[in-house]
């Protein structure tokens, strides 16, 4: 009966829009067409999160909802942003009280450097001196529920080092061009920490590190890794000659093997935040989502879950919820969602029906 229901008011809905305004000032586009539809499968085990490829997902139905630069809400007022034309495929899964949503895309390239440090001179090989590069980005990918308290879109967020690296998402409120974090637990807790301007921390893998991920528990201080000591070297004359000893400065041998424009990541990220280490008060509202994600082929698939009913005031409860309309937004190698870009789009309103 809540199904039907729910596919009743969606028709009646999509004739109001298909008369309605066409200035896209509800978030969506200037299509005058019903808005599309998807059916949250109940029926199916939880995902585990071990992969967001996991073989629950290919008994799932899905809805391929285009994302464009017509469609973005107005980060930017008065201007829209060009996009990359794509659409996402969009799968969800409901049970035990959880809402999965599953979203795939193209994308040729893995941007998951925001901010990183590199070797710009041959002559700094050894000892390793790096410079900071901080004008790197991430693609990123949002969820906006309408109807969040308080107005606007109670949106799931995932960047692809920032909260994906630890497998997490943040939440956030999207209303009349802010966007502001849900409410922090009773610690503080943080996903991503940034790497700081004197390069303080670098792997302890040092030259051999390759991956874009540096964890706190990779890290090492710079004194343990990357050392510079003054050495006095007994020449064999008398002491009271003055002359005993020479001073020379030099760096410890983990600094060997540094090549040109080799990364170190400029963040650092806590992967133990959804751990058990942590709990649900502890993390708050912000960080009651997790993820799971894979770049693959030239495609992304990212999977984030969150319960119906989280219990925080600043969440929107799903579950007395026949149906609800989302927007999904990509992007494409950016930095912060209220920023301009030139690889951005978003979907226009669809429904989800629960």
């Amino acid at each position: 009966m809540r199904k039907l229901l729910a596919l009743l008011m969606i028709l009646s809905v999509g004739m109001l829009w298909g008369c309605g305004s066409d200035n896209g000032t509800d978030g969506g586009g200037d299509d005058p067409t019903p808005p599309m539809r998807l059916l949250v499968n109940t029926s199916v085990a939880a995902p585990t999160l071990s992969s967001p490829d996991e073989a629950v997902w290919s008994s799932v139905d899905s809805a391929m909802v285009p994302v464009s630069a017509a469609n973005t809400p107005k980060i930017v007022p008065g201007a829209k942003i060009s996009a990359v034309p794509s659409e996402v495929k969009v799968q969800a899964i409901a049970k035990d009280d959880t809402l999965y949503v599953r979203l795939r895309w193209t994308d040729a390239t893995h941007n998951s450097w925001p901010n990183y440090y590199y070797i710009a001179n041959p002559a700094d090989t050894f000892p390793a001196i790096f410079t900071r590069n901080d004008l790197e980005e991430e693609d990123q990918a949002y969820v906006l529920f309408d109807g969040a308290p308080g107005g606007g879109y109670d949106v799931w967020g995932w960047q692809a080092l920032r909260t994906g690296g630890a497998g997490m998402g943040m939440g956030y409120r999207y209303n009349n061009n802010i966007l502001t974090p849900d409410a922090a637990g009773t610690s503080s807790l943080s996903v991503a920490y940034n790497n700081p301007i004197a390069n303080l921390y670098i792997s302890q893998d040092t030259s051999a590190f390759q991956d874009y991920i540096l964890t706190l528990t990779d890290a090492v201080h710079r004194t343990d890794s990357l050392r510079t000591d003054t050495v006095y070297i007994d020449t064999g004359q008398p002491p009271d000659t003055g002359v005993d000893t020479t001073v020379t400065t030099v760096s410890y041998g983990q600094t060997h093997g540094w090549t040109l424009n080799q990364r170190v990541p400029g963040w650092l990220i806590d992967d133990g935040v959804g751990s058990s280490q942590h709990t649900d008060v502890q993390r708050g509202s912000i960080l009651d989502i997790r993820a799971a994600d894979n770049h693959s082929g030239g495609m992304y698939s990212v999977v984030l879950k969150r319960a119906m009913n989280t219990g925080y005031a600043d969440d929107l409860n799903l579950v007395p919820l026949d149906s609800v309309k989302v927007e999904i937004a990509i992007f494409d190698n950016q930095n912060l969602f209220t920023t301009g870009g030139t690889k951005r789009g978003v979907s226009a309103l669809f429904w989800i029906i629960f």
